[in-house]
């Protein structure tokens, strides 16, 4: 019953990363979850913000995309597994509507 268990918890996590020519969108969480979108068009720039924190397991690194929106306000991503294998899609398609990255060149895949 144990491995059953196990076996079940993963799946019950979902992740699900959106990335075209006109937003970003991405889903994610544990049963219930949690959508968020952006359009680029909408977009002044969008930089990396790293954090520390402290866990029980010890120091972990993070790190979320910060979407700054051009009336105000900002948008932010965790920059999860599916987040990072389409981050260099987010930046061709950011760049192509005139948003500005910053601070992606050492974010590695």
């Amino acid at each position: 019953m144990g491995l059953l268990f196990l076996g079940l918890v993963p799946a019950l996590y979902n992740e699900r990363v959106v990335v075209d020519d006109d937003h970003i969108e991405c889903t994610s969480g544990w049963i219930s979850t949690t959508t968020k979108s952006v359009r680029f068009s909408d977009l002044h720039d969008i930089t990396i913000r790293s954090e520390q924190r402290i866990t029980r397991f010890g120091l972990r690194e993070g790190h979320h995309f910060t979407c700054h929106i051009k009336g105000g306000g900002y948008e932010e991503f965790a920059v999860t597994g599916m987040m990072l294998k389409v981050t260099p899609q987010i930046v061709a398609n950011a760049q192509k509507k005139g948003v500005k990255p910053a601070g992606f060149e050492n974010l590695e895949p």
